[in-house]
């Protein structure tokens, strides 16, 4: 993939090839899920999330990763999860958003969200748990904003749209089933519960500290 990463490659060849990872990887999980076809899908999911991280590179491949984070998390089987592989997978992708800057973990926070809704969908409350611990909320900044909350809206209209198809090629459906606004209404509650959590926690421990 250093095809993407590289400086000197025009931005639409890197989208480009952002594109062509995601679609690889749908199209596996439509197809056969053999383990060495999986380490392909976790190799390649690593490398889309490390796209989306450093946006300089590839300014909406959140896009890309929100697509198959859901679908690596749905072929995942939850809430059992018996296909090990791609729940880690989508762990990973909390893990590297978590540990990213303040700034980056609040743009890629709705990829979370889309999976955590979709994981209450599952009556996964463990997967839930760890996105919504894994989320930042943006500030409240004390003055009217132009552009409205959406905090499950992945790319608030930036960037060029993907086009995760390919003529001839099965791919797995997109998953919508984090668009239901109960699920959004009770993943935004788990979510706030989470944070006001730690944040006591952590006041805690500064208390006893000082």
């Amino acid at each position: 993939m250093t095809i993407a990463t590289h400086q000197s490659k025009t931005p639409m060849v890197r989208e480009s090839a952002v594109e062509a990872a995601g679609t690889t990887v749908l199209a596996i999980l439509a197809g056969d899920q053999r383990e060495a076809l999986l380490k392909l899908v976790e190799e390649l999911s690593t490398w889309i999330v490390g796209m989306a991280i450093d946006q300089r590179i590839s300014p909406a491949s959140a896009d890309v990763l929100s697509a198959v984070s859901l679908a690596c998390y749905v072929s995942s089987d939850p809430p059992r999860g018996e296909r090990a592989t791609l729940r880690k997978v989508v762990l990973d992708v909390a893990d590297r958003i978590r540990a990213a800057s303040p700034a980056t973990r609040r743009r890629l926070s709705p990829v979370l969200r889309r999976i955590g809704a979709t994981a209450l969908h599952f009556e996964d409350g463990e997967m839930a748990d760890v996105m919504g611990g894994s989320t930042l909320r943006r500030p409240p900044s004390g003055f009217p904003s132009s552009q409205p909350d959406a905090p499950f809206e992945v790319s608030h209209g930036l960037g060029m749209p993907y086009r995760l198809t390919r003529p001839g090629v099965k791919v797995v459906p997109a998953s919508t089933f984090f668009a239901d606004p109960e699920l959004q209404a009770r993943f935004l509650k788990l979510e706030q519960e989470k944070h006001q959590s730690e944040e006591k926690e952590v006041g805690g421990r500064e208390l006893t500290d000082s």
